[in-house]
């Protein structure tokens, strides 16, 4: 019998003070999500509904290699996949949902094809990413 594993690991904290990458903001509410190809995504972005065409301004999700806070949708991994997004585009409404006046931050990591009993585990090649991807390393 064939298993299905698929795994979004979702850790939410309040985080009193992130000056070091955005002077002058003080507070904000920062999600980490992380887990394999369903978390890449393969969301088309022209295919979107009308209500996400736009990134909400108090929305940035962290651009792992340009190491910069990016509009939803615009960090290198979506355009080099064509404008692809993964589960990041409706979280983060839902989010801003029950946040309206909060500053919203993102860091994702995903690994298509990658290996739970192996690659996601402490020491392992995907968990060190997720790990230097929420440092900012």
């Amino acid at each position: 019998m064939k298993k299905i594993v698929f795994v979004i690991f979702i850790i939410s904290i309040l985080h009193p003070n992130i000056q070091a990458q955005e002077k002058g903001n003080s507070h904000h509410l920062i999600f980490f999500l992380a887990g394999q190809s369903n978390m890449d995504g393969c969301g088309v972005g022209e295919e979107l509904p009308a209500k996400y065409i736009s990134s909400p301004l108090n929305v940035r999700v962290w651009d792992n290699r340009d190491q910069e806070w990016v509009k939803l949708g615009e960090t290198t991994f979506s355009k080099r996949r064509s404008h692809q997004f993964g589960p990041e585009m409706e979280f983060a409404h839902r989010v801003l949902q029950a946040f309206p006046d909060k500053q919203i931050r993102i860091i994702k990591t995903s690994g298509g094809g990658t290996k739970l009993f192996n690659q996601w585990i402490p020491a392992g090649g995907m968990y060190n990413r997720f790990i230097e991807n929420i440092t900012n390393e």
